[in-house]
């Protein structure tokens, strides 16, 4: 389904969100999503930030559980040009693409300047504590901390009693988890409150970037929509079935959507 929703309340506030095959966006400018960021970090208060792409499109339509956390989300925002075009066409458009990378990038950037503390989990062996050298390299005063952690189920579940102790020993006020969809967003949905996870987001393939293990599409590619095809290029194991099998289904359906919603709007 594409529609509108209008004047949701979440934390006392009016907020607008944006329906996208099934799955609400909020309709929020970066800068917006950075302050509500702060205050959460400030307040202490868990925060779920979900970043949407097609490709979670894809996914929450196989898992209704999926889709439920992502609509129950704090915060959602849309990480890809597609959706970003989606909105425009249904006459409700999105202020911009808000990618992973942006609201790391912004994260880390604010938690430098105001404290906060930075947990890092997931990835492959040995590469979120690349990325904790990377960060702290770059922001000498930050307080970061690598976990590797365990195995995750697809529903985000996993028996490691030592990780969650040092999860609730570091106290994070910024979670970053690079577990993939949709166990990153499964796993945070079920222990955002009972770790204290402060602000949480995943953020799937960006460890892999900021350690310098894979490149990031030019910023020529990402602004045209093709970082898709960029990571497919550089990555074709990791990627060729989510961009050639399983994806183009979900866009079909979404195209036909969009035009079915202007019809509609056409003969009022």
């Amino acid at each position: 389904m594409v529609r509108r929703v209008e004047s949701s309340s979440r934390y006392g506030r009016l907020v607008r969100r944006l329906e996208l095959g099934g799955v609400l966006v909020d309709h929020v400018a970066r800068e917006q999503v950075v302050e509500e960021i702060c205050e959460s970090c400030e307040r202490m208060r868990p925060l779920h930030v979900v970043t949407v792409n097609i490709h979670f499109l894809t996914l929450a339509r196989r898992l209704p559980a999926f889709r439920r956390v992502i609509n129950g989300a704090g915060l959602t925002v849309v990480d890809g040009r597609i959706l970003l075009w989606a909105s425009r066409l249904i006459g409700c458009p999105l202020p911009e693409q808000i990618t992973g990378h942006d609201v790391m990038s912004d994260c880390i950037r604010l938690a430098a300047a105001r404290k906060f503390r930075v947990l890092l989990l997931g990835g492959a062996p040995g590469v979120a504590d690349q990325v904790a050298l990377t960060l702290r390299s770059r922001h000498p005063a930050l307080e970061v901390k690598a976990l590797h952690g365990g195995r995750f189920s697809e529903e985000g579940g996993t028996d490691d009693v030592a990780l969650a102790a040092e999860v609730r020993k570091f106290k994070p006020h910024m979670s970053f988890v690079a577990l993939g969809a949709p166990k990153q967003e499964m796993w945070i949905a079920r222990n955002i409150r009972a770790l204290e996870l402060g602000t949480a987001v995943g953020v799937g393939g960006v460890f892999d970037t900021l350690a310098g293990r894979l490149p990031r599409a030019p910023r020529w590619l990402q602004i045209a929509g093709l970082e898709s095809l960029f990571q497919l290029i550089v990555e074709p194991r990791r990627y060729w079935r989510r961009y050639l099998l399983e994806d183009p289904p979900t866009l079909i359906q979404l195209v036909r959507e969009i035009v079915a919603r202007r019809l509609k709007d056409s003969n009022g």
